[in-house]
């Protein structure tokens, strides 16, 4: 008997030492800062956990597009994501006030604007959707590639198809400028340019020099428009049945990785853009917000009401001095 209880505690010493296995899905390639900052958080999660936890990272989309990876976190079936905030904001709306044209100049500002009380209170929005935010990543500042063309003027964008990420703020955005704003998966832009399916793309430089996209476009105009940010998500599933021990080890793990991402992605816009002065025409747009004055105004329009993203803009403002 006695033996027969020693090794049942043996067993569950073991059961109870056994590493946790997570899963962690993004769609962004291997060289991408947010890939980056996904593996640099399985690392150090777990070795600030002594090993409990082990996270393998899907990345390049291996578990599908940014909605249905969100549909496996709400059913407890995919652990840890770093989604567009474009996507995440068709769960929780506010987050298109990170799209506000203009409202910052530089990743160094967005970061500092993601530890603002209105930013936090929009990643409580996703909750209900079944996940937990953790915070934002930054992969750079958007511009304009076209096959064949600078933006000098609104002119060169109106009725020109225009690669989006598929959410509501940044289609009303060049509906605005009366372009043709055209959702297509991050992976199949490549082959859209070079067959000229579209006629350029909204992009930031990291997922741009990543992917090679001018290979296929060589008319790079710098319009520094918007942020694009993403959000750090935890399974509420897998959140509520953590201890509170495990739940602050992994949002400090998180905030660690975050910082670090942001950090990397500022430095990162220097290099990207040496890449793109070197292998595309590069033509830096220095009224960019007269001439996208068009989309700001129907991006006003439709989102300038909604009180969080009203909150946001106030708070950016008052942190820039303007």
């Amino acid at each position: 008997m006695k033996r027969l209880l020693l090794t049942a505690c043996a067993a569950l010493v073991a059961v109870s030492a056994r590493a946790e296995e997570l899963k962690f899905g993004l769609i962004t390639p291997p060289p991408h800062v947010f890939t980056r900052a996904a593996e640099r958080f399985g690392e150090l999660l777990a070795e600030r956990s002594g090993g409990r936890f082990t996270v393998t990272v899907h990345h390049s989309g291996q578990l599908g597009r940014e909605p249905e990876m969100m549909q496996q976190m709400a059913s407890g079936l995919l652990d840890f994501g770093l989604f567009t905030g474009g996507i995440a904001s068709l769960r929780a709306p506010s987050l298109s006030g990170w799209f506000t044209p203009f409202m910052v100049d530089t990743v160094e500002q967005a970061a500092r604007a993601a530890k603002l009380p209105a930013a936090r209170e929009m990643l409580r929005q996703l909750e209900p959707a079944g996940m937990i935010g953790l915070g934002y990543c930054f992969a750079g500042m958007r511009h304009v590639l076209m096959r064949d063309r600078f933006v000098t003027s609104a002119e060169d964008v109106r009725g020109a198809k225009i690669r989006i990420t598929p959410f509501p703020a940044v289609k009303t955005f060049w509906e605005g400028m009366e372009a043709v704003p055209t959702p297509i998966h991050l992976g199949d832009i490549y082959q859209a340019l070079a067959n000229g399916v579209i006629d350029g793309i909204d992009i930031d430089l990291d997922a741009l020099t990543s992917l090679k996209f001018y290979e296929v476009a060589k008319s790079f105009t710098w319009t520094n428009h918007m942020a694009f940010p993403a959000v750090f998500v935890v399974s509420r599933r897998l959140w509520t049945g953590l201890g509170e021990d495990d739940q602050r080890l992994i949002a400090q793990v998180a905030e660690e990785i975050l910082d670090w991402c942001n950090a990397e992605q500022a430095q990162a816009e220097e290099r990207n853009f040496a890449v793109v002065q070197q292998e595309a025409r590069v033509h830096r747009l220095e009224n960019a917000r007269e001439v996208f004055e068009p989309g700001v105004r129907a991006f006003d329009q439709a989102y300038g009401a909604d009180p969080l993203i009203r909150a946001l803009r106030e708070e950016v403002r008052e942190m820039l001095g303007r």
